[in-house]
């Protein structure tokens, strides 16, 4: 009887703790259903906000259109001096994202398209607001010649006088405004010299004839930039600004 008993009794304990596991994992269950649509719910938001995220960085981008499309229907920027003030005209002009943030800048010429001579305005967007990044003249290219490598945009010059000659790869700096980010450049001294001189680099240091031909063989070979033609500044034209 003795063991009958025992046996009864482990049996009822060995029923308790089978009820109690059975109770436990429903509850496990349970609360593994609740986190699986936690966690779906959680992925649901984070797949709307990646799919939202490119369309209001596109929404945002996108400012520029307008900006420029205004600016351009101006037809000239006044620039005010201490003697007086002038107007440039905004005769043609190309969008190219010089330093490839993903908002193209607005390149402005005061001639038209196929003159070479003339002054290169250039304009970007920078939170939502138009800013000025500067200009560089040219007497060179009637085009823009572009290298995505460099971020820069490609131009030459002669020196009358000195049988100088030089180059130069207009880009934006830090602070998005217009400066040389390669220059190399050689000619006399003197007006009338006979010999000639060699620099190189931003910062225009003197080099020898071998070190510059090198440098411009490799920074200015027209086969690293890529060619891209002025528009003319009419409602057409602004229209079609993407």
């Amino acid at each position: 009887m003795r063991k009958r008993y025992d046996w009864v009794v482990q049996k009822g304990a060995i029923s308790n703790i089978i009820a109690k596991t059975a109770n436990y994992g429903n509850q496990y269950e349970k609360k593994g259903n609740a986190m699986k649509k936690i966690c779906r719910t959680g992925m649901l938001i984070v797949l709307m906000l990646l799919m939202a995220a490119p369309l209001q960085v596109q929404a945002a981008s996108k400012k520029y259109v307008k900006l420029y499309r205004t600016l351009l229907e101006t037809g000239k920027r006044t620039v005010h001096t201490a003697v007086g003030s002038y107007d440039i005209k905004f005769v043609s002009f190309r969008l190219l994202d010089i330093n490839r943030d993903k908002t193209p800048e607005l390149i402005i010429k005061n001639t038209e398209p196929d003159k070479s001579f003339s002054t290169v305005m250039v304009y970007t967007v920078k939170k939502g607001k138009l800013v000025y990044c500067g200009e560089y003249y040219t007497k060179t290219f009637s085009d823009l010649l572009y290298s995505k490598k460099d971020k820069g945009i490609r131009d030459e010059w002669w020196t009358n006088g000195v049988g100088g000659y030089g180059y130069v790869t207009w880009g934006l700096n830090s602070k998005k405004k217009v400066a040389a980010k390669r220059w190399a450049w050689s000619g006399a001294e003197s007006y009338g010299g006979t010999k000639l001189i060699y620099k190189k680099g931003v910062k225009e240091k003197k080099t020898t004839k071998s070190k510059y031909n090198k440098y411009v063989k490799k920074y200015f070979a027209k086969k690293r930039f890529k060619t891209y033609h002025f528009l003319k500044n009419t409602a057409a034209n602004r229209a079609a600004i993407k």
